[in-house]
């Protein structure tokens, strides 16, 4: 039916937001209303004769075949939604109602478009999928993993990188070079095509900024065809690249403050509250499990001479390399803690027997027999050390600390006088 049939109708459906559109049996478009060239980027002159099927997005090209066989078997369409390729390349989504007329042979239907609306949708779900995340898993490399899904799902790459400064990142890509291209882009995204291997590959790259600390970058890759990522594909990068950043930011808060509350300052030991934590675990094991578990309570001799002679900045480098030495003593399943002051705590974990025991005391002592140097100082400590067994001596954190601290005080007396 050609288009002048439709007689001065058409000028009103002309000022039409919507497109109304009609189509012929060969699936051919024969009349479309002025403002299809706002919503599928071609004039009315462009779209007469072609066939939808030309324009209909791949991915959404059978479903849009049946849906119309279903409206020319008689079924009225009032709501469905599929995407089509815009004569500039990008997407649009559309929402259609439509219904054939048996008498003319033709499908008739209004077009609208839903594009802005589904970018919404789409970044609402990114948004809560990427904040449930951010809830669920404590660990960064666990969000980066489950990230990396959602971002696959959501924009169709076949690689997701996230390259953290602090030395966080999920399978770091052999390509530092775009790393460092990205940190030093100006615009934060960065797009680059690489040929390798006989592959073409397209990069987005973007940095993790927030406010004027650079956190790191993230990079996504699109591999064989349909490679370029749209305006609409950069807009939703770097919306979620946003939120990846609220995501980390959260993450490292949290465990700047957990740091905070839990280890000690100075050392980067477990501190009292920790340590209280691990062995009231330690005793509910040993209970039900009927092994054994030792507290060593350990003090440092003259520690208040070297302070006064040395000051108290060379006397915290000393706590520092005594830290490190205990750590070098023990066992990865056991704790070395930091109480405050010169007082370190130790709890072993089915240590077997006292015999035990008495080899990691003495093997501690050895440790601390060379000298330590400490900038331009060069000193030696020693130290007393007590030690409490559980069931033997005690059967709570108190009890075993309080005996533990009584052997300690009467090695350092013996080695005093």
């Amino acid at each position: 039916m050609p288009a002048t049939t439709f007689g001065p109708l058409s000028n009103y459906i002309d000022l039409l937001l919507d497109t109304v559109c009609v189509v012929d049996v060969h699936n051919k478009f024969v009349f479309v209303s002025a403002s299809c060239e706002r919503i599928f980027g071609y004039t009315q002159t462009e779209m007469l004769g072609r066939k939808v099927t030309d324009l209909v997005h791949p991915d959404d090209l059978q479903a849009t075949i049946e849906k119309a066989n279903e409206v020319i078997g008689g079924k009225q369409l009032p709501y469905f939604t599929n995407r089509y390729i815009r004569k500039d390349g990008s997407i649009v989504h559309i929402m259609w109602s439509a219904r054939w007329s048996e008498s003319d042979q033709l499908r008739i239907a209004v077009a609208r478009d839903i594009s802005s609306t589904v970018r919404s949708e789409i970044r609402q779900r990114a948004t809560f999928a990427i904040s449930e995340a951010a809830q669920e898993f404590l660990e960064l490399p666990a969000l980066f993993a489950r990230i990396n899904t959602i971002v696959c799902e959501l924009l169709k790459v076949d690689q997701f990188h996230i390259v953290l400064y602090d030395g966080h990142e999920q399978h770091p890509p052999p390509l530092q070079w775009l790393i460092k291209s990205v940190a030093a882009c100006p615009d934060k995204l960065l797009l680059v095509e690489e040929d390798r291997d006989q592959q073409t590959s397209c990069w987005a790259g973007l940095q993790l900024r927030s406010s004027n600390t650079l956190l790191g970058v993230m990079l996504v890759c699109r591999q064989g065809d349909n490679l370029s990522f749209s305006a609409d594909d950069q807009n939703l990068l770097q919306f979620v690249s946003a939120q990846i950043t609220t995501a980390v930011e959260r993450k490292q808060m949290l465990a700047k403050l957990q740091q905070m509350a839990l280890y000690d300052y100075l050392t980067g030991l477990p501190n009292r509250a920790l340590f209280n934590d691990r062995v009231h675990s330690a005793l509910i094991r040993a209970k039900r499990e009927k092994t054994n578990i030792c507290l060593l309570f350990i003090d440092l001799d003259r520690f208040k001479e070297i302070n006064d002679q040395f000051g108290h900045a060379i006397g915290d480098l000393l706590l520092v390399q005594v830290a490190r030495r205990l750590e070098a003593c023990v066992r990865e399943c056991d704790t070395v803690a930091r109480l405050g002051g010169d007082e370190f705590v130790v709890l072993l974990e089915n240590i077997g027997n006292e015999i035990n025991v008495e080899q990691i005391i003495q093997k501690i002592h050895h440790s601390l027999k060379h000298s330590i140097q400490l900038e331009s100082h060069a000193t030696r400590i020693t130290l007393s050390i007590g030690a409490a067994h559980y069931p033997d001596h005690a059967q709570d954190i108190d009890g075993l600390l309080r005996y533990a601290d009584q052997q300690m005080y009467k090695m350092k007396n013996r080695s005093e006088r």
